[in-house]
């Protein structure tokens, strides 16, 4: 689908959806609790990633 419909670009599938620099799909999946952020840093993403990534971070 992306190659069929959006060009091969990430890009212009999120802005399809309505995602850019001011709308960001990161901040939305994380105010709907879809992804969680670390309490160490910056990092975001789904709970289990957040737990490798602060098991590799080593905090």
């Amino acid at each position: 689908m992306l190659a069929t419909r959006y060009g091969n670009s990430v890009v212009r599938l999120l802005a399809h959806h309505g995602f850019s620099p001011e709308a960001s799909v990161v901040a939305e999946a994380t105010d709907r609790g879809i992804w969680e952020a670390c309490p160490a840093c910056e990092y975001r993403g789904a709970p289990a990633s957040v737990t490798v990534h602060r098991r590799k971070a080593k905090h």
